[in-house]
């Protein structure tokens, strides 16, 4: 679980964040590309999810982190 004061500042500002814990694996970004994106040696919110899809997709990329 991402924890706030660990947010890494790259994040696009909103609620999905990836904190410093993140190691890269491209989980995320592979699940929802549309949100997440790989950015010097960590994952980050290259965009705040618009859409129920969108949505659906990040939250999946959450779970499976």
């Amino acid at each position: 679980m991402a924890k706030l004061e660990r947010r890494l500042p790259a994040n696009a500002p909103g609620p999905l964040f990836v904190d410093d814990s993140c190691i890269d694996c491209g989980t995320c970004w592979g699940l929802a590309p549309a949100t997440f994106e790989e950015h010097a040696g960590h994952a980050r919110v290259a965009r705040q999810p618009d859409g129920a899809g969108a949505r659906a997709r990040a939250f999946m990329a959450l779970v499976a982190c």
